[in-house]
């Protein structure tokens, strides 16, 4: 089986620990090595075979990620966004980016 399409979640869930580093804006856009986190994992997807991301994103940190990652063409790979509440869980992100999932594999994994 060949997984194409990547499901990234963002946002804070109700068990996360503030990151004492982190004041304010998502913490997907730590610098580690200086570049965000969320990049890190873009390159990551794109060397492993992925060509389409959708990052489900908190209405709250919505905004600055999408300034930062844009369409994806910084990694060659087609960025989606949809939204979705944390509280709702996988589940919940999986309903909210239903129509990018169709019935083929996905790989989903944090954004941070």
């Amino acid at each position: 089986m060949e997984i194409a399409k990547a499901l990234i979640l963002t946002g804070r869930t109700p068990d996360d620990r503030p990151w004492p580093s982190v004041r304010f804006g998502p913490k997907q856009l730590v610098p580690v090595a200086g570049r965000p986190i969320l990049f890190h994992n873009l390159e990551a997807l794109r060397r492993a075979g992925m060509l389409e991301a959708t990052i489900a994103l908190e209405p709250e940190s919505a905004e600055p990620i999408v300034e930062a990652v844009g369409d994806g063409s910084a990694w060659n790979l087609a960025v989606r966004y949809v939204t979705w509440q944390p509280s709702t869980g996988l589940g919940g992100a999986l309903a909210a980016a239903r129509t990018f999932l169709a019935d083929e594999p996905v790989l989903v994994g944090p954004g941070d």
